[in-house]
């Protein structure tokens, strides 16, 4: 317990523990205290003094109230706490026994746990297998038990199931064909994957004998099959042999030009005038027809391999004229004085007449000028004879040409 030097650090603790009492003190509580501590005068005959009003009566059981708990106060305060310490330290060491036993108590949980799950999904996997060898059971109908001992027979490859002759298995074998859809006239490869030799038929006719591979000329339009027959294998298969027939339109321009195209516009192809090539890579072409002839016009796809060279033919006839006659009489009747060839439509004409001896007695580029017997129609007159008239023309649409006409001059 706290002790005091004096009367005045009592009251003062006093005053203080009383200010903070939950309880005020009356006001004239430390007025009292003073006087009564301050004077000599005997205790009990103030206290009856004080006591005979019931109002001071109420006021010193509440300062005495107070002062009492502020001595338990500080009694509390004083003595010291070894029990409690005691059983602070108890209850810490009962914690953390609590502590370690239920982190042993989570960890213990903590297995279970994970000894339950892993015993959930063998349960799971268990039940699993259980079903399906259930569905199993459920789809396996029961047999008789005679038909249970005996074997089902096993289900064989479909080439093993075939044969030769003699009984031997086909070896699996399968035909090869460079292609199926080939156009007219193609040449394909047939060959057989296991390389084996054999006989080749098309159609049933026989095309080759004791042959692994052969080429095949399809010419014809149609379907045909393919077999191979050998000691170990009888194969067969099927071909179809298209073509794509095109044609040519053919139209006429400006004087002596032509526009040739292909009727289908999606064909591209290259063009041939008498089998010379003159352009390529496209669907129509305009080509100068001029000189009288026959031309062969020929159109060759190269965008459809089944496509078929189409081909049309034009004709340039003869425009122009050129006749001519081998005697004349000049100063006899009249009649046939002069000698001239007829030429009409032409683009060129030179006349030269010679004598026997290749002596020129006359020329001339105009048609309409005649030779009349003289030489160069105004010099001396020829003599009756045989004559040599070379004659050079070109007419309209044609090649330049050169004609030796024998004429005989009578008089």
């Amino acid at each position: 317990m706290e002790k005091f030097n004096n009367i005045e650090e009592f009251e003062q603790l006093l005053q203080d523990k009383l200010n903070t009492h939950s309880v005020s003190a009356p006001s004239d509580v430390w007025a009292n205290v003073a006087s009564s501590v301050g004077s000599k005068v005997s205790v009990f005959s103030q206290l009856s003094t004080y006591l005979s009003s019931f109002t001071n009566i109420l006021k010193v059981a509440l300062f005495v109230g107070g002062i009492a708990t502020v001595v338990a106060v500080l009694v509390a305060e004083n003595v010291e706490k070894p029990e409690v310490i005691q059983e602070q330290t108890e209850e810490t060491v009962s914690n953390e026994n609590n502590n370690t036993e239920s982190i042993l108590l989570e960890n213990e949980e903590a297995s279970n746990k994970n000894i339950a799950s892993e015993t959930s999904v063998q349960n799971i996997k268990t039940a699993k297998k259980e079903t399906v060898s259930a569905q199993k059971n459920e789809a396996k109908p029961d047999l008789p038990n005679n038909l249970k001992e005996q074997k089902l027979p096993e289900i064989q490859p479909e080439a093993a199931k075939q044969t030769n002759e003699k009984g031997a298995k086909n070896i699996g074998t399968s035909l090869l064909i460079s292609n199926r859809t080939p156009c007219l006239n193609e040449v394909i490869t047939l060959s057989n994957s296991s390389q084996l030799l054999g006989s080749w038929t098309v159609n049933g006719k026989s095309i080759a004998e004791n042959q692994a591979q052969i080429d095949y000329k399809c010419d014809k339009i149609g379907t045909f099959s393919i077999s191979l027959k050998s000691k170990k294998v009888s194969e067969q298969s099927t071909i179809t042999v298209n073509n794509f027939a095109t044609k040519i339109n053919t139209s006429k321009g400006e004087t002596g030009v032509y526009n040739f195209s292909l009727v289908n516009k999606t064909i591209l192809a290259n063009w041939y005038k008498n089998n010379k090539l003159i352009s390529t890579n496209t669907n129509t072409i305009k080509v100068i027809l001029n000189n009288v002839g026959q031309y062969e016009i020929k159109a060759l796809p190269i965008n459809n391999s089944c496509a078929l060279a189409a081909i049309t033919e034009v004709n340039i006839e003869q425009k122009g004229k050129f006749e001519f006659y081998t005697a004349f009489t000049p100063g006899i009747d009249g009649i046939n004085d002069n000698y001239k060839v007829t030429i009409e439509n032409y683009k060129s004409f030179f006349i030269q007449i010679f004598s026997a001896k290749n002596k020129k007695v006359f020329e001339t580029n105009d048609p309409n000028l005649g030779w009349n017997g003289r030489e160069f129609n105004n010099g001396i007159e020829c003599k009756t004879g045989e004559y040599i008239a070379k004659v050079a023309y070109q007419l309209n649409g044609e090649e330049a040409k050169t004609q030796n006409i024998k004429l005989t001059l009578l008089r």
